[in-house]
This record gives C-alpha cells, sequence and structure tokens, in this order.
C-alpha cells in the first residue's frame, strides 16, 4: 500500500528543490546583492554584504526581516540571509528577476 503523505512529501520535496534551481540559475553568472539580517547589540540590523555599515537598524528582528525583503526584492537578482542571534544562518531566500 502506498503511503499517500510521503508521496505527497516527497513531490513538495522536488518542487521546492527545482524551484529554488530555477531561482538559483536566474542568479548564476550575473551579479547579484547579498543582504543579512544580524543581530546586533543594539538590536537588529540589515547588512549589504561587503558594506561598511549596515543600510538599517531595528529594535527588533520582524521590523528588520520586513525591511530586508523590501530592500532585497528592489534589488533583485538578489539574496536574502536570516541570521539567529547567534548568528547561524536560520533562513535564505533567493529573488529572482521577473522574465
Amino acid at each position: 500500500m502506498v503511503d499517500k503523505k510521503k508521496v505527497i512529501g516527497a513531490a513538495a520535496g522536488v518542487a521546492a528543490a527545482t524551484a529554488a534551481g530555477v531561482a538559483a540559475a536566474k542568479l548564476k553568472g550575473g551579479k547579484h546583492s547579498i543582504y543579512h539580517v544580524r543581530s546586533r547589540d543594539d538590536g537588529w540590523a540589515v547588512e549589504a554584504q561587503g558594506a561598511k555599515q549596515a543600510s538599517s537598524t531595528h529594535k527588533n528582528k520582524r521590523q528588520a526581516v520586513k525591511a530586508a525583503r523590501a530592500l532585497a526584492a528592489d534589488h533583485a537578482p538578489s539574496q536574502l540571509v536570516i541570521h539567529r542571534a547567534d548568528d547561524s544562518v536560520q533562513k535564505e531566500h533567493t529573488y529572482a528577476v521577473e522574465d
């Protein structure tokens, strides 16, 4: 007997991997910006990779993520990396240029 939950889960995994591959392909070979949301002593910061100072600072992570998502979407193709308070990566999102 086939376990429908496993089949559906596997299909969802394939779809997610395909979407990630398509997004990565749209970034490949072209210049793209990478933005990070990181914890600081005074709150949370949105930082463009390689920049000397933060693009913006926020009192809480929710506000920082909202600002970073808007910034990354406005500068597509780009990537957003959201960090936990210990600086480990919590989540990544790719913003591809729409065809």
